[in-house]
């Protein structure tokens, strides 16, 4: 037996509300304990659920054991990266008035320690620069298996690759002592403590009342909004005047009090002002959210149908339009988050539509184009969007992809932070004067062949070879190349296998192949490989990036907008060498924030910015490799 049966499953998840607080309905449901409790039952041959359950009331070591099944234990080490530079921001503007003063953090559903550690990390570097600084770290979690661990301060040396080189010199590597394990530095663990504890609970720290830095991030994600505000209100009695909350990427307020304001994005400052309205005290709205609307514009029901089924399936409410007349009808009378518009035989009226609409008209309603596969629709496909559309799929994608245009309909249609709430400042290291670049590298996904344009469009005539890895059928990307060549006003660069690079060039890959770059009798070459795809895409934007990687030479490599995390590993691997300048996307400016965010939160990234802010810095290092040309020859 030991499968945990249907009614069983209902009993469990009440459980797991009790003990834990969080929801376990609907969507915040988490299937994932179900198999882990079926296995321990097996181990300890209990044939019901009612059986184990016994056991957990009346054995501690078996309570801790269900207890750490049963909650979330993802960490990593400078998760959500920038977060660490807003708070080192934080830190320095305290030192101004607060010198002398001991900085208290208190970090909620800490985990393994990694992100209490992450922070020692950073606070340690900043004490070492000023004697009279002090600070600690309280971590608190529910699992006192993870808090043995916490304490214990010993992790995988694989996860060194997390943590940036600037404070390699407080990591302990000591294999007589560790093995393949490291730990801290013994200044950073005094200073680190740790509590099992329940923040659904009204929990205490003993002496410790007060702390100018709070951190509770994915953790709310698994409560119901009533009860994320009751522990937000919570925990502000325990912040500071002028304190800093930080909450997770995702668990932004949608109602901020007025005992805060907003620091940047999920990060907030409490002020001195009172909200004694209860009723405005829902900070969380409620995860029901009101449906976006969707205009289908298509005559053929082949696509139609199943598309209407797909967005209604994932919360859409759906029109459609047989004819671009009936488009604009709809479009006048009705309020719509997006379109769908399928190009069909020549194409000429949709894009002649979009053009109206989105020119004379400005329309600011995001278009999703389908197309055909085929190569002879790549030119209508590119017009389409360089006349206002903002992204294309294929149509069969409907069938073989479904869950990525749904993923795309919703990074388009999600509300985006204010610009002035970005990171570009937070993530801009001071290194330019440093980069004379002998390549620029870029890599971008789903909506990129915009992003590339506007970030390349009239490219001055001093530039090094730039090669692109734009994720797209291998039908497209010859078409693409030229767009990119007349856009930017550079060369189409061959794309013969080992062919020399040359500035003023762009190179990409023009079919299914990989490309990286090799060295071949002192110059840099061009490389052709069919390896098997990497992170499911061939070309890959990892296998180029890592291959500039292997080569160590000064490098520009910009990751754009896209899904899944294709180009992020390959950024390290880049940043980690020293020479290359690194960029990514900034939110705000993504039409779909994925690759660009894995790379922010893994610290491969020197600088965030929207692609005006990104054109921006390649202009700047361009203009000081010039000049540093024009005062090496003389």
């Amino acid at each position: 037996m030991n499968k945990i049966k249907a009614h069983e499953r209902e009993i469990l998840y009440k459980v797991v509300e009790e003990l834990t607080g969080t929801s376990q309905k609907g969507q915040f449901r988490k299937e994932i304990f179900i198999s882990s409790i079926s296995s321990r039952m097996k181990k300890l041959n209990l044939d019901t659920l009612a059986d184990y359950l016994r056991r957990v009331r009346n054995d501690n070591a078996e309570f801790d054991y269900f207890l750490s099944s049963i909650t979330i234990h993802t960490t990593s080490w400078f998760r959500e990266s920038p977060h660490f530079d807003l708070t080192i921001k934080f830190v320095s503007d305290y030192l101004k008035n607060n010198i002398n003063k001991t900085l208290r953090v208190l970090v909620l559903g800490c985990s393994t320690g990694q992100e209490v550690y992450s922070l020692g990390l950073c606070l340690e570097k900043i004490r070492c620069e000023n004697n009279l600084f002090n600070y600690e770290i309280h971590g608190l979690d529910i699992d006192s298996k993870s808090i043995e661990k916490a304490k214990l301060a010993l992790y995988d040396e694989s996860e060194l690759e997390q943590i940036p080189e600037e404070y390699s010199f407080f990591i302990n590597i000591n294999k007589k002592s560790y093995g393949d394990k490291f730990s801290l530095g013994k200044n950073i663990l005094d200073r680190c403590r740790f509590y099992v504890g329940n923040i659904k609970d009204e929990f205490n720290l003993g002496s410790f009342t007060e702390f100018q830095i709070i951190f509770i991030r994915n953790v709310l994600i698994y409560f119901d909004p009533d009860k994320c505000s009751q522990i937000i209100d919570h925990i502000l009695k325990f912040l500071t005047i002028n304190g800093l909350l930080v909450l997770g990427h995702s668990e932004s307020l949608s109602i901020i009090p007025p005992e805060l304001t907003q620091y940047g994005p999920s990060c907030y400052k409490k002020t001195n002002k009172k909200n004694t309205d209860i009723s405005k005290r829902a900070y969380f709205a409620p995860r029901t959210i009101q449906k976006k609307h969707l205009l289908i514009i298509d005559t053929l029901p082949t696509i139609k149908a199943p598309l209407k089924a797909l967005f209604e399936k994932n919360g859409y409410t759906v029109d459609s339009a047989d004819i671009l007349s009936d488009a604009t009808k709809n479009i006048a009378n009705q309020h719509y988050d997006l379109i769908t518009l399928c190009l069909n035989l020549t194409a000429e009226k949709e894009i002649a539509w979009i053009k109206q609409q989105c020119g004379k008209n400005n329309l600011k309603i995001p278009i999703i184009i389908l197309s055909e596969s085929d190569a002879h629709e790549a030119t209508s496909v590119f017009d389409a969007l360089a006349s206002g559309a903002q992204i294309y799929f294929t149509k069969d994608i409907v069938f073989s992809s479904p869950n990525e245009i749904i993923e795309a309909a919703n990074s388009l249609t999600k509300e985006k932070l204010p610009a002035h709430l970005n990171f570009p400042s937070a993530l801009s290291k001071p290194h330019l004067k440093h980069i004379s670049p002998k390549l620029i590298i870029i890599g971008a996904s789903t909506g990129g062949p915009n992003a590339i344009w506007r970030l390349l469009r009239n490219m001055p005539q001093i530039c090094p070879p730039i090669l692109i890895v734009q994720h797209m059928q291998a039908s497209f990307l010859a078409e693409f190349a030229k767009t990119v060549s007349e856009i930017s006003n550079l060369k189409l660069g061959s794309s013969k296998n080992f062919e020399k690079l040359e500035n003023n060039h762009i190179y990409l890959a023009h079919d299914d192949y990989h490309i990286e770059v090799k060295k071949k009798d002192g110059a840099l070459v061009l490389h052709h490989s069919t390896a098997e795809p990497l992170n499911r895409h061939r070309p890959s934007i990892d296998k180029l990036f890592l291959s500039v990687a292997d080569l160590k030479i000064p490098a520009i490599a910009i990751l754009l907008t896209g899904m899944g995390r294709d180009g992020a590993y390959g950024l390290l691997k880049l940043s980690q060498t020293g020479l290359a300048y690194t960029l990514a996307e900034s939110e705000q400016s993504c039409m779909l924030y994925g690759m660009s965010k894995e790379a922010i939160e893994i610290g491969a990234v020197s600088y965030v910015g929207t692609i005006d802010e990104l054109r921006d810095q390649l202009d700047i290092c361009l203009r000081l490799k010039y000049s540093n040309n024009i005062a090496s020859a003389q």
